[in-house]
């Protein structure tokens, strides 16, 4: 349900950013490939985990895949 939230809320940025963090991508690299600050990726990310509840980029990882492989 909260990975459904997220995804409803999320704009095209946030969307690149969670198929970067699927595909392995670091907040760093993240920040460089959609030319955005780290500080502003981190937020991003921060926000994504709050809504999915989850504290980790491994457990965010999982929610994803768990919920993308129901679809």
């Amino acid at each position: 349900m909260n990975t459904e939230k997220l995804l409803a809320l999320c704009d095209d940025t946030d969307r690149h950013i969670i198929e970067l963090i699927l595909g392995g991508k670091s907040a760093a690299r993240i920040a460089e490939t959609l030319y955005l600050s780290q500080s502003a990726v981190k937020y991003k990310i921060k926000k994504m985990y709050n809504i999915c509840e989850v504290k980790s980029k491994d457990r965010f990882i999982s929610v994803l895949n768990k919920y993308l492989t129901k679809s």
